[in-house]
């Protein structure tokens, strides 16, 4: 039996290795260290060198693993490596090595690799982030910005081949002339009237919230009411077709300018139900539209003499007075489509 004092203020108290928040009192201490040689269960502090070494090459291999792994994988080492280091402090502790146990700072390993654990963390997101902005930007490249949306809300399940019937508004522009000018001019000056002339194509489509389906060669394909639905789709796509063509005046006169080149396009419009959506195969799809509507849009435009833009009935009922047209009536005939289709010759959008 001990006795002695119990009281703080007498400063007969310590801290020991076993407890480093928390003061032992002298008489305490005392009877621990005559309980200790009574049961011959020694302890000796670790000198803090060798800790610190194995700390720091736990940590490094840790935080290596971390950026190897995926998230769930690298949880799983930080949750191995936390209750490893925790069991190992209490071995060393409990078990005789050189006839002592060993006291080691048992929170250094997992308070470090906790902290690099979440460091790995943020700098996976951070790296997502990144890359995922970095994809956008390429693939709006390619498609539309709203589709880059689309499919960004929508997850992965959107990329799924498959489509949906809506009614949209489809517009074809091509360049007439252009295989008998491409034959008499070098591919670089090809390259270079292709570039200028899709590059204001697609910046009308753009400026008029439609979606830019592809380019064939000299030719641009765009809908308007896909993926989003649209209360306008039809206006903005004659719009996008007058602005066009009256671009691709513009265009011309500076590659007559510069190359001593004209350039001239047609356009057609037409307003229907199509089916849009991801055609192709698994790993190589296309975000598209297909249906009579498409077909006879491209029939559209490849009767439109240059520098003007032909519609569908369909399109000019959709408008009503917010356009002026000059119907051909059953004159043009559209290949695959019955006698009497209406072909009209867009004039003025108001």
């Amino acid at each position: 039996m001990f006795i002695g004092p119990y009281t703080i203020g007498l400063q007969d108290s310590y801290f020991t290795p076993i407890s480093r928040a928390e003061y032992m009192h002298g008489v305490e201490y005392q009877a621990n260290v005559v309980q200790a040689i009574l049961d011959g269960n020694y302890k000796t502090e670790v000198n803090k060198t060798p800790q610190a070494i194995v700390l720091f090459i736990v940590c490094f291999l840790a935080f290596y693993l971390f950026q190897k792994v995926k998230v769930r994988t690298a949880s799983i080492i930080a949750a191995v490596l936390i209750c490893a280091s925790l069991a190992a402090s209490f071995l060393l502790y409990n078990v005789k090595i050189g006839g002592v146990g060993h006291v080691i700072r048992p929170l250094w390993i997992p308070v470090g690799v906790l902290a690099l654990y979440i460091v790995s963390i943020g700098i996976y997101y951070v790296r997502s982030l990144i890359e995922k902005q970095r994809v956008t930007r390429t693939f709006e490249r390619y498609v539309a910005p709203e589709i880059v949306s689309e499919i960004l809300k929508e997850g992965v399940e959107n990329l799924s081949l498959g489509g949906k019937t809506c009614d949209i508004a489809v517009l074809f522009v091509d360049v007439r002339g252009f295989t008998t000018m491409s034959e008499r001019l070098t591919p670089e000056k090809v390259v270079f009237i292709l570039n200028k002339y899709l590059t204001m194509a697609s910046d009308c489509v753009e400026r008029n919230r439609g979606t830019l389906d592809k380019f064939v060669g000299d030719a641009m394909m765009a809908f308007w009411g896909a993926p989003l639905p649209q209360e306008d789709a039809v206006y903005n796509a004659v719009k996008t077709a007058k602005e066009i063509v009256e671009g691709a005046a513009r265009v011309s006169d500076e590659l007559k300018a510069e190359i001593g080149e004209e350039l001239r396009v047609g356009v057609g419009v037409n307003f229907g139900p199509a089916v849009v959506g991801n055609m192709g195969a698994e790993k190589h799809m296309d975000y598209t539209a297909i249906g009579d509507t498409v077909n006879t849009a491209a029939r559209l435009e490849a009767n439109a003499p240059g520098g003007k833009v032909y519609i569908s009935r369909a399109v000019a009922d959709a408008l009503g007075d917010r356009i002026t047209y000059t119907s051909l009536g059953a004159t043009i005939k559209l290949k695959g489509k019955a006698e009497g289709f209406e072909v009209l010759d867009l004039n003025e959008v108001k």
